[in-house]
């Protein structure tokens, strides 16, 4: 298929408005609010970010190759794993001058193939397939969740004795396995969603005159019911006006809420939109929802280059500008289709491509370390590996016949109201979120964390040496070889 110019993405489209952040918010706000209270959502539909384009929840094929003996951590090395993938593919060489492949993986292996790409494109003797010219390199989205926590974490650890910080709530919730570098992901994450909705019910409940009242929500509902007359559109007119105030509040400029705020509300404010752009791409991703994972682009490469993580900046920026200035529709929604995969075949079933990959891995390991070291290398080639699913159905079944006790290492999602719930305590005690307009004294040593939706001058040269390098190479053809394949991807 080949590009039509038409049908890409200009500037104008790259919505620049500082409240188009405010739909995202609104939504993530009324949905601590729903899940606190059941009753609200039967306001859910109000508070719904319009669906854009969604991929269709056909399930999601797989093909395990064996395990390779080669090691990947060099170019060559991932060099050697393509070309690998190439011969067991055995396309013709047609199959790479028409279409062009997603290769997924995580920062370093992208990074690698990056390079690698750069060495082949100068073997102008050699066949297209060898040149690379189909790759087009795309990064995984999980390993991107988990350096978005891990920026999060790191920002706003603070210190145990600093109340509101994340290091204090593992204080004060005896959380183990979580520090700053949020090493283990699913620990990391329960605090920080943990922490969000604390903050969030919080507010709520000033809002509603409830702060001190340990069933403030439903109390709230019921208030507004019997001052509206029972009328429930009124009712949710009125929380979308709270919502809009508590957004007028909190998700303002950085200089409105130094001269508004005190530290410790400013510190809170800033989580709680960093976390919204950590729950927004999750969100994105389980919804299969291609405009809200364009739209997400922006704050998370202003967030990556601020956090530390420029490596992931510039991924991020690449794709950006590819979504905004280079790529088709078309090429735009095969690339994010193949990010994502659906193994069940289901709405609001889709997982990172790259989050199924590690499980496999999780598999493998676990099947090798049940074997000991009796398999050979050609029976975890041949055998294990490319069966690893099925294999783990098997074992599935065979437990849950015999009644093996669960295991108990395994991570359990636990009930997280009672840590909520002791969040919500210290903020009372410490007056954090009050509401109250109460600007940092000029005497004071309290600590603001970085506001990670600053643009640092490092992100806008290489924004602009990007976005020139992008628009020197985009060209209109009707050539074959534009569209990225769908369905084939490369992991």
């Amino acid at each position: 298929m080949g590009d039509n110019n038409d049908n890409i993405h200009s500037e104008e489209d790259d919505d620049s408005n500082e409240d188009a952040f405010w739909p995202v918010a609104r939504f993530h706000l009324f949905n601590v609010l729903q899940k606190s209270h059941e009753p609200y959502r039967m306001f859910v539909t109000a508070f719904k970010i319009p669906d854009g384009t969604l991929l269709g929840s056909t399930p999601t094929m797989a093909f395990e190759i064996g395990l390779l003996d080669i090691g990947q951590s060099t170019v060559a090395g991932n060099i050697q794993v393509i070309e690998h993938v190439q011969e067991l593919l055995d396309l013709p060489e047609e199959f790479f001058v028409t279409r062009k492949l997603g290769l997924v993986g995580d920062l370093l292996t992208i990074s690698r193939f990056h390079s690698a790409k750069q060495r082949r494109a100068s073997e102008i003797d050699s066949l297209p397939s060898d040149r690379w010219e189909w790759a087009v390199l795309i990064f995984g989205l999980f390993h991107l969740q988990m350096t978005t926590v891990k920026v999060i974490m790191r920002t706003h650890y603070g210190s145990h004795d600093t109340s509101g910080s994340l290091a204090y709530n593992i204080s004060l919730l005896d959380r183990k396995r979580i520090d700053q570098d949020a090493k283990f992901y699913h620990d990391a994450k329960e605090l920080l969603i943990s922490s969000f909705y604390a903050m969030v019910r919080r507010i709520w409940l000033v809002m509603m005159g409830k702060a001190d009242s340990t069933s403030g929500l439903a109390e709230g509902l019921e208030e507004m019911r019997r001052d509206l007359g029972g009328d429930d559109s009124q009712v949710q007119e009125k929380l979308i006006i709270m919502a809009k105030s508590i957004y007028d509040t909190y998700f303002v400029r950085h200089s409105v809420l130094l001269d508004t705020l005190c530290p410790a509300d400013v510190n809170a404010a800033l989580f709680i939109k960093d976390t919204v752009i950590y729950l927004e791409l999750c969100a994105a991703i389980k919804h299969r929802d291609i405009n809200r994972l364009q739209a997400i682009l922006k704050p998370l490469t202003i967030t990556m280059s601020a956090g530390g993580s420029p490596y992931y900046a510039l991924e991020l920026l690449r794709m950006y500008y590819g979504v905004r200035y280079a790529w088709t529709n078309l090429r735009t929604e095969a690339i994010f289709s193949s990010m994502l995969m659906n193994t069940k075949g289901a709405e609001d079933s889709f997982i990172p491509l790259d989050l199924y990959r590690e499980f496999n891995n999780k598999l493998v390991k676990e099947c090798i370390k049940r074997q000991g070291s009796n398999r050979s290398m050609e029976s975890l080639k041949n055998v294990t590996t490319p069966n690893i699913r099925l294999l783990d159905t098997i074992a599935t079944d065979v437990e849950d016949e015999l009644g093996v006790p669960f295991n108990s290492a395994f991570h359990r999602t636990t009930s997280t109201d009672d840590y909520i719930r002791a969040i919500i305590n210290s903020l009372v005690k410490h007056d954090i979120l009050s509401g109250e307009v109460r600007p940092k004294a000029i005497n004071s040593d309290e600590v603001i964390v970085k506001n990670l939706m600053d643009v640092t001058p490092l992100m806008l040269v290489a924004s602009a040496s990007l976005k020139v390098s992008l628009n020197f190479s985009r060209r209109p053809s009707n050539s074959p070889g534009q569209e990225l394949s769908r369905g084939l991807h490369l992991i």
